[in-house]
């Protein structure tokens, strides 16, 4: 299952080869993977991919047709991909997504899930916005200390609940969730709102720790 880390490679990889490049043909495989903004595909033809970024666990992508901004959330989910080249032919039918591209270092992209976990949302700024709001807590990367730790003292659950609670901290899984217990020396059934101030600040620098080296 992709976490946080792994995104955010795959954002900047993403970045450097298709910063510039210009969607000239979108194939949409299953109609179903497009959660949100289908009947807005005609848009997104000709338009400039000018960012890609991660939030979460997924992949915002950003497109510029002159002054209008509209943009593709990838999410990943368990088995989700995205890849340049299909391995082979026999792996099409799990390509949800075939975007042609001109004008950057790759000619294809395609969103390759056979299990469907993951969904693509096509949306205009204030769609991202309230999707984001929705779906997404804090970046453990970026989270200021203070903020962090007003979070961390005012949550009843466990710890591990709250590092994996993707409304309250976006991106952390059970396999960071674990190695960021482990390593500040915190038990994860332990009740996130009795920590005193020093293991909440063990608790976010081995976060930010962990994360940064993953």
């Amino acid at each position: 299952m992709p976490e946080l880390p792994e995104a955010e490679v795959v954002a900047r990889q993403l970045s450097t080869r298709l910063i510039g490049g210009i969607a000239q043909d979108w194939q949409v495989g299953r109609a179903d993977i497009v959660r949100e903004g289908f009947p807005t595909l005609s848009w997104y033809r000709g338009a400039q991919i000018v960012g890609v970024a991660r939030v979460g666990k997924s992949v915002v992508f950003s497109f510029s047709r002159g002054q209008d901004r509209r943009f593709m959330v990838a999410e990943l989910g368990m088995t989700g991909l995205l890849l340049f080249t299909l391995p082979s032919a026999r792996y099409e039918k799990h390509t949800h997504l075939a975007l042609r591209l001109e004008g950057c270092q790759e000619t294809a992209l395609h969103y390759w899930n056979p299990r469907r976990f993951g969904r693509l949302h096509l949306l205009d700024r204030t769609g991202l916005d309230r999707f984001l709001a929705r779906r997404f807590g804090c970046d453990p990367l970026t989270v200021p200390w203070e903020a962090f730790r007003s979070l961390v003292a005012r949550r009843r659950g466990r710890l591990k609940a709250l590092l994996m609670h993707q409304q309250a901290i976006a991106g952390i899984g059970n396999i960071y969730a674990n190695e960021i217990l482990f390593r500040a020396g915190l038990h994860p059934s332990r009740q996130a709102a009795r920590l005193q101030e020093p293991a909440i600040r063990r608790l976010y620098e081995t976060m930010q720790e962990v994360l940064g080296d993953a």
